[in-house]
């Protein structure tokens, strides 16, 4: 896969999560803290690097 059609798949990736996150975010809004709700974005944030740095590593070797 070449670097242009990598940025480009990453880019579409970013922006289906952000366009999903909010109303989820809303849902769970209702049942959790809002510091709390900040953490599970955050911890989700992280998974989602470390998910991407392995697959980067193991499948793309860019």
């Amino acid at each position: 896969m070449s670097k242009k059609k990598f940025a480009i798949f990453f880019v579409i990736m970013a922006a289906a999560l952000y366009a999903i996150n909010v109303p989820i975010s809303k849902l769970i809004l209702e049942e959790v803290q809002p510091a709390m709700m900040a953490g599970f974005l955050y911890l989700g944030a992280g998974v989602g690097m470390g998910i991407m740095l392995v697959a980067k590593h193991c499948f793309f070797q860019v």
